[in-house]
C-alpha cells in the first residue's frame, strides 16, 4: 500500500467536508475556523501562522518523498 503524501490526506479531509455541506468554498471552513477561535478565545492570527508553518514543512516533506 502506497503512503500518502500530507497534501493528499489533506485534501481528503477538505474534499469530505466540502461533500458534507454542500459547498466548494474554502471560505466556508475558514469562516468556521474564525468563529471557532472567536468563541474559544483563540487567536487566529497566530493559528494562521502556525498553520502557514505546517504547510511549508509538509510541501517540503512532499516533495523530498
Amino acid at each position: 500500500m502506497t503512503q500518502q503524501t500530507y497534501r493528499q490526506r489533506s485534501l481528503e479531509r477538505v474534499e469530505k467536508f466540502f461533500a458534507e455541506y454542500d459547498t466548494a468554498r474554502p471560505a466556508e471552513i475558514l469562516a468556521d475556523i474564525i468563529h471557532y477561535c472567536d468563541v474559544h478565545g483563540i487567536d487566529i492570527e497566530s493559528e494562521m501562522e502556525l498553520a502557514q508553518d505546517y504547510s511549508n514543512e509538509e510541501t517540503v516533506v512532499d516533495d523530498c518523498a
